[in-house]
């Protein structure tokens, strides 16, 4: 009776009806999330949070190329979205949504899904970093993390199948450096300092990270003031590197002002056989050096920024590393310690303390942050999880020096090493950004 039954609504339903009407129950499930995080202010019967987010929710599920576009606007303006449900919240949930979209399209439509070399050494990475849960000194947190990273894949995947062309490219990255300007005039004109320096940033946004994020947004803004041949574009595009280069003076992260220079002369060098990049590069140390200068006579760069400048030249390690060089220290004890398999996926923190006390080093306190991502990969994953790792960079590298265009290999060249110079003094494997950075690079090579 019962198999007659199923065998009967089997030949009434279609599975991809069935498997679209799941899709649609998603989109509203994560409609009403989303709305909840916007506000909580009644329209008539029903809650305008409600409606609001239905409405984008409805948007995105048309153009999910929005979605990914405002995925790339809030992260840039981090712990300052808190009000609407916070840049992780938001972010996921509008992730969540245009993956929801993506698996139902999969399911009725049977759309292929497109997977990279990266997708792929991302991939193994975290298969090891779940791995790694078995010998960690907390299994529990390199699971979450392990969760973590995979929600991180999962947006990479979705931008790899939804971003088509160039033109949708630049739309991400415009969003992308978007949140950042409106992030640097928060900050700049909001006159926010972090706890009680005079380093500007967001509230509750650590001013190293926000000047990495606003260090790229620069090296990206750069390449569409070059690459523009519209007057009125070109002067928007140089007003907001203006902005956003005061912003990083001010935010006074000594390890980002190298990052940005540094990789600056990097690009240069490598880029010496070709005259017209060597153009472009003089061009930028030209813009970079009219800021300063004109932060300098304007009053942006007061006495707290020389002070911070004079630091980096100190012959000081510990000032010039603010306390750093003691953790890497015991990171790299860590690493001894601990090889090859590591301490465990973001057991760091967790086993500080132990090599810590080896080294008898406790003048930076406990339960420290690497301030290194390659360190802490290493220190956590071990030679296999290092090896895998290194290797999205050289692939990145490889694509990148394969670039035809002279501009655009020239500008990510200078991106991908301000991001890997910057990922030396900070750990932001597990931050949006740092997924997005690598998504531009790898959408602009492919």
């Amino acid at each position: 009776m019962h198999s007659n039954i199923a065998l009967i609504v089997k030949k009434m339903i279609n599975t991809r009806v069935g498997f679209l009407f799941l899709g649609i129950f998603a989109v509203m499930s994560l409609a009403w999330v989303i709305g909840g995080m916007i506000g909580v202010e009644d329209y008539g019967v029903l809650p305008l949070a409600l409606v609001v987010g239905l409405l984008g929710a409805l948007l995105i599920f048309r153009f999910p190329l929005i979605g990914m576009a405002t995925i790339c606007f809030l992260v840039p303006l981090g712990p300052t979205t808190r009000l609407i449900g916070g840049e992780r919240a938001l972010t996921l949930a509008v992730g969540g949504l245009l993956f929801g979209i993506f698996v139902s399209r999969v399911l009725v439509f049977r759309e292929k899904i497109k997977l990279d070399y990266i997708s792929k050494i991302v991939f193994a990475f975290i298969l090891w970093g779940f791995l790694s849960a078995l010998w960690a000194y907390d299994p529990a947190r390199s699971f979450n993390y392990g969760i973590r990273l995979l929600q991180m894949l999962a947006i990479y995947v979705l931008f790899l199948n939804y971003c088509q062309d160039k033109r949708q490219l630049d739309i991400l990255t415009l969003s992308f450096v978007g949140g950042a300007l409106v992030s640097s005039v928060v900050a700049f004109f909001g006159g926010m300092t972090y706890r009680t320096t005079q380093r500007i940033s967001l509230s509750e946004f650590d001013p190293n990270n926000f000047a990495l994020i606003l260090c790229l947004s620069f090296i990206l803004i750069s390449y569409y003031f070059y690459r523009t041949r519209v007057a009125v574009f070109k002067l928007i595009f140089f007003l907001g590197a203006m902005i956003i280069g005061y912003t990083i003076i001010q935010a006074q992260s000594r390890g980002m002002w190298l990052a940005i220079s540094l990789s600056l002369l990097i690009s240069l060098l490598l880029a010496f056989k070709n005259s017209r990049l060597i153009k472009r590069g003089i061009l930028a140390v030209i813009i970079l050096i009219a800021i300063v200068y004109s932060g300098y006579y304007f009053g942006v760069i007061n006495e707290a920024v020389v002070h911070r400048f004079q630091t980096l030249i100190s012959g000081d390690e510990r000032t010039m590393t603010a306390g750093r060089s003691d953790i890497w220290k015991v990171g790299l004890e860590m690493v001894k310690g601990s090889f090859p398999l590591g301490v465990g996926l973001k057991n760091f923190e967790v086993a500080y303390n132990y090599y810590a006390n080896v080294t008898g080093i406790l003048s930076v306190g406990f339960s420290r942050d690497a301030h290194n991502t390659f360190l802490a990969v290493l220190a956590e994953t071990g030679v296999v999880g290092f090896i895998i790792f290194i290797t999205i960079f050289g692939y990145l590298f490889k694509r990148i020096w394969s670039i035809k265009d002279l501009t655009a290999y020239f500008i990510f060249l200078w991106l991908f090493l301000c991001f890997v110079i910057g990922n030396l003094s900070l750990t932001t494997l597990f931050s949006f950004y740092f997924w997005l950075i690598i998504v531009f690079i790898s959408l602009k090579t492919r």
